[in-house]
Order: structure tokens, then sequence, then C-alpha cells
């Protein structure tokens, strides 16, 4: 018996872990870390507590 790989945003399944991260890269790209962005007042301060 050969091992499925479901992919965890969809319903589809595949037959190897390359197909699956093939699918995973293209279809349900991570949303990028913008480093660059401002930080807003209180993350500049840091936590006070």
């Amino acid at each position: 018996m050969t091992d499925v790989h479901q992919c965890p945003h969809c319903e589809l399944r595949f037959v190897s872990r390359n197909e699956l991260s093939d699918h995973m890269a293209l279809e349900h790209p991570r949303a990028v870390d913008d480093d660059t962005a401002e930080l807003d007042d209180q993350q500049q301060r840091g936590t006070q507590r």
C-alpha cells in the first residue's frame, strides 16, 4: 500500500511529498514577511508592563 499525502489547505491528495510541496508552493504560498514595514509606537518603545 502506498502513502498518500493530503494537502492541509484543500482536499487534494498526492502520491509523493515532492508533488505536495510543489502544489503548496504554487497554490498556497505563504504570506511574505515584510520586515521593512514601520513598527507601531508601542513596538518601537518596547512593551512596558
